[in-house]
């Protein structure tokens, strides 16, 4: 079985993305694709791949000041952001298809995954929601378009938690890859 792994390039304040980070460390044998953090660009980006490397599925990566591993459950067909992304785009309230329905959940038993990375010591846990920024975008164009696919949010980098005003929880790129390549391990079988 062929996966494709997706991440994304650092936005905002950040130099580095710990998603970015996490890919950096994968087997060169994983087809992994760089995303820009683009409403308009990620989805478009990513499905060109699947349409070139033909993956039986897609682990997409972001990042997200949480406290663990973070595998979501549902994309919803809205985009909202306070804050432009990195081509200046803020969509206020957007449907993402239209005539799409509102939700679709992921088409891995996330709450499964979640048990078994943790059974192994790895810090995860299943979230609802993956928001309503550049991520749930691509999380459901992926989903509508009709691959089984999985987002997981990484948590910051320490590095990226030190220079926060107020640190939040972080996680080595090292022990987020080698989840990655567990959870990949039990995907494939």
């Amino acid at each position: 079985m062929k996966v494709l792994i997706t991440y994304f390039e650092p936005f905002g304040p950040d130099s580095i993305n710990s998603s970015e980070e996490c890919a950096k460390l994968l087997p060169p044998e994983i087809t992994t694709v760089r995303l820009p953090v683009s409403f308009r660009r990620a989805s478009t980006i990513t499905i060109e791949q699947i349409e070139a490397v033909r993956p039986d599925f897609v682990v997409s990566l972001g990042q997200a000041a949480r406290q663990t591993i973070t595998l979501e459950r549902i994309a919803i067909n809205i985009a909202k952001s306070e804050s432009a992304d990195n081509d200046g785009y803020a969509p206020d309230r957007e449907t993402i298809i239209a005539g799409a329905p509102d939700g679709i959940f992921s088409t891995f038993n996330v709450d499964d995954l979640a048990h078994r990375l943790r059974s192994k010591g790895f810090p995860c846990q299943v979230s609802n929601t993956a928001g309503t920024f550049v991520c749930n975008t691509l999380y459901y164009s992926l989903l509508h378009y009709g691959i089984p696919t999985l987002f997981i949010h990484l948590p910051l980098t320490p590095g990226q938690s030190s220079e926060r005003p107020n640190p939040v929880p972080s996680l080595s790129s090292k022990l987020a890859s080698e989840a990655l390549i567990h959870l990949i391990s039990i995907l494939k079988s």
